[in-house]
């Protein structure tokens, strides 16, 4: 509670405006549309909507219409994005003021979201989130308990020191009033049990790591742009996974699970590539994928006009001993690095080892695999 990170500052923010948006209204404090949480891919996505909706008070949206059942003023409207979902719908869920709405979004932000609501990263697990959950009810608990003073730091927000020493944009000023607003709901929960220091102090670290997100949030509008969510499935896939990394011209009779490379690129068949971005396709079609990597210049290709984005490369199969053509997704090597450094070669080198490792070491009782993060090149 007292030590204030990203993810758990992000969650708290949105926990205490969903249950006191009602209160700040009263005394003209609010924010003028709606918030978007972008998780890791689709899979973490329903994940984190899960737990929000069994731990806090929020009500899942499907569908947003004049007769949809609307969630009470202090609980949050959530829904979790689907590709299909029509924009107009979702742009008018995203401006309700009866309660606060919540878009969560996996791995890749649609464009028209982003001029359309505060967008935040969060990477927290749904056990994060359930585990939160004590503090949230002592949170309400609090809320309920001193309304007049809560009151009386509404009317007081604009002389807090945290607001003078702002630098925030004039954009976010709206927001970062809010902000402050719901980490004065948290330290009145703190100084239950703590002194004036440490709640000041927690309060102070609480909104500048908010500020710092809000001054960040045009880093994440790029996210529109789906080249890091398809490393980070392409990374993991192969670190999961026995896949085949061979150089270029080295075909096998059975080469669907297999990646080439040469200097420059990494070739994959169009399958292979859509099968592993798979975690992201309840959010955004295989075909759009292909085009924003395209337009980011990670796909290389010479056939955009006929929209396949693929290239032909001659290769020479081992097992027929002949020469045949075939048709690849060109993906520059540096793009598709893990965050440690690693290419995938050294990446499928290390699942190896790991199921190596798993055969001999599991059965004693012993876990000692490793991860891309601890690998060092050297140990090979």
């Amino acid at each position: 509670m007292f030590e204030v990170t990203k993810n758990f500052a992000i969650l708290q923010f949105i926990e205490a405006f969903s249950f006191c948006r009602f209160i700040f209204q009263k005394y003209g404090y609010d924010l003028e549309k709606g918030i978007v949480l972008v998780a890791d891919d689709d899979r973490h996505a329903q994940e984190i909507a899960d737990a929000i909706l069994t731990t806090v008070d929020s009500r899942n949206i499907l569908h947003y219409s004049s007769k949809t059942e609307k969630p009470f003023n202090f609980e949050m409207g959530l829904h979790l994005y689907r590709k299909y979902d029509k924009e107009e719908k979702l742009i008018e869920f995203l401006f309700a003021k009866d309660f606060v709405p919540v878009v969560i979004v996996g791995g890749v932000v649609p464009e028209f979201l982003t001029e359309n609501a505060y967008i935040f990263r969060i990477k927290l697990t749904g056990k994060d989130i359930r585990d939160f959950r004590a503090l949230y009810e002592k949170m309400e608990t609090n809320v309920k308990s001193h309304i007049e003073h809560l009151s009386y730091e509404i009317q007081n927000v604009k002389t807090t020191r945290v607001l003078k020493n702002s630098q925030i944009e004039s954009a976010n000023q709206r927001c970062f009033e809010v902000i402050i607003l719901t980490g004065k709901v948290w330290q009145m929960v703190i100084r239950e049990s703590n002194d004036e220091d440490t709640s000041e102090a927690w309060m102070q670290e609480y909104c500048s790591v908010l500020e710092s997100e809000l001054e960040s949030m045009d880093d994440l509008i790029g996210m529109c742009d789906v080249s890091e969510a398809v490393r980070k499935c392409v990374v993991d896939y192969v670190g999961e996974n026995d896949v085949e990394i061979l150089e270029l011209y080295a075909i096998k009779g059975d080469s669907t699970e297999t990646i080439w490379y040469d200097a420059d690129y990494y070739y994959f068949t169009e399958s292979f590539l859509k099968k592993i971005c798979l975690p992201l396709q309840k959010t955004v079609s295989f075909q759009q994928i292909k085009a924003e990597l395209y337009e980011s210049g990670i796909l290389v290709c010479n056939e955009i006009q006929k929209r396949n984005f693929t290239v032909k490369k001659s290769c020479f199969n081992s097992q027929t001993g002949k020469e045949i053509r075939m048709r690849f997704l060109r993906l520059l090597r540096q793009e598709l690095m893990s965050d440690a450094g690693m290419e995938l070669e050294e990446i499928a080198e290390l699942a190896k080892k790991n199921n190596e490792m798993e055969k001999e070491e599991f059965e004693n009782g012993n876990d000692n695999r490793l991860c891309a993060g601890e690998y060092q090149s050297e140990d090979f």
